[in-house]
C-alpha cells in the first residue's frame, strides 16, 4: 500500500504505492487533522543474520500537514529520545 522512507533531515516520508495506498493517505491525513499536535513513536523493524526480529527506536515524529501532496504524508522528527518509565502492574498505585 505505500513505503516508508527516511530523509536527509531525518524526516519520514510515506508513499503511496497504488490506489489503495492513495486511500490510505487520505483517510490518514483526515484524521491527523483531527488530532494535529499527535506524535508518533517509530521504530524500525529488522531481522538479524540469526533470524532474531530486533525494533530499533528510530524517533518521534510529528506529521508536517502544511505539505499537501497528495502521493505521500511527511513526518518531521521532533525528538531522538523518549524516557522509559518502569511497567506498572494493572490496579498497582503509583509512588
Amino acid at each position: 500500500m505505500w513505503i516508508n522512507e527516511t530523509g536527509a533531515d531525518g524526516e519520514i516520508y510515506e508513499r503511496a504505492a497504488n490506489e489503495a495506498g492513495l486511500a490510505s493517505l487520505k483517510a490518514q491525513r483526515t484524521a491527523l487533522a483531527a488530532q494535529p499536535e499527535r506524535k508518533h513513536i517509530v521504530f524500525a523493524k529488522a531481522i538479524d543474520p540469526l533470524g532474531m526480529r530486533l525494533f530499533r527506536y528510530v524517533g518521534t515524529f510529528k506529521a508536517d500537514l502544511t505539505d499537501v501532496s497528495l502521493d505521500y504524508l511527511k513526518f518531521d522528527l521532533v525528538r531522538d529520545t523518549e524516557k522509559v518509565g518502569q511497567a506498572r502492574v494493572q490496579g498497582e498505585v503509583a509512588r
